[in-house]
């Protein structure tokens, strides 16, 4: 079972993710090939599956990661934001 089952992901979200997918795919072609045919030829529909998960949720984590990092930027670029440091 994947993580989707557990949360809902916006349009903007799958769009993001799906993005990251393919550049994954094409960054790592010889071995998403690698994996496709290994899987075909054992007739592992089920590894194959649990393998494409995989992919999704890493793609996922790096959506995830950038978006953050971000925030993060965007965080320390708030001029509104003047802490008081009293000691």
């Amino acid at each position: 079972m994947n993580r989707n089952h557990h949360h809902l992901l916006s349009d903007t979200e799958i769009t993001n993710i799906t993005s990251q997918l393919a550049y994954d795919l094409v960054q790592y072609k010889n071995e998403t090939a690698d994996t496709l045919i290994d899987h075909y030829l054992r007739g592992d529909a089920e590894g194959l599956f649990e393998v494409i998960t995989n992919w999704i949720e890493i793609a996922e984590d790096e959506v995830k990661r950038q978006l953050n990092g971000e925030l993060m930027e965007d965080s320390f670029n708030d001029e509104s934001f003047n802490p008081s440091y009293d000691f």
